[in-house]
């Protein structure tokens, strides 16, 4: 009678496991997931330096230097949450090309901070384009709206993300 049992529940166990919805597959790194969550405000290459300025304020340590790239002025934005780096555009206006961050608060497009493991960015983000025991990175290639590519990349140390930074450009 026990084994009975046994068996018993054992089929059901295997018959509703049977009935589970396959996992949707993961889907791939893209255009959408070049962006950071900072200070409750989502932040992106391309982004007028403006746009950033009027969320997190004045409160800026400010640097410039001519450009090896083209011609005009680098200019570094940094905060306390994140570093903003620009380029002057043709309209201009200065646009984000780079953003880092090591601010605790932060998160990647798929939920990803720091402190985070290697595992965990993995199994948030397929289509890795380099990997090492110090750096993941995840790039789009170049597109009308994005001439150079782009790049998502985590820092890591011991396993552990430590940095997450966007670059407009693919690395």
């Amino acid at each position: 009678m026990k084994r009975s049992l046994t068996a018993a529940i054992l089929a059901i166990m295997i018959l509703l496991a049977g009935c589970q919805k396959p996992e949707a597959p993961m889907p791939e790194f893209g255009r959408d997931d070049l962006r950071l969550f900072i200070g409750g405000v989502w932040y992106s290459p391309d982004m007028d330096i403006e746009t950033v300025i009027a969320h997190l304020g004045g409160d800026y340590i400010y640097a410039e230097a001519r450009s090896c790239d083209y011609d005009g002025l680098d200019k570094s934005f940094i905060y306390p949450a994140a570093e903003f780096y620009t380029y002057p555009s043709t309209s201009g206006r200065d646009l984000v090309n780079e953003i880092y961050t090591q601010d605790i608060s932060a998160q990647s497009s798929r939920g990803i901070g720091i402190g985070a493991s290697q595992e965990e960015v993995f199994a948030a983000y397929s289509g890795i384009q380099d990997a090492s025991p110090f750096e993941l990175v995840y790039s789009v290639p170049p597109s009308d709206d994005l001439p150079f590519g782009a790049s998502l990349c985590f820092d890591l140390a011991g396993g552990a993300v430590t940095a997450i930074y966007i670059t407009a450009r693919s690395l």
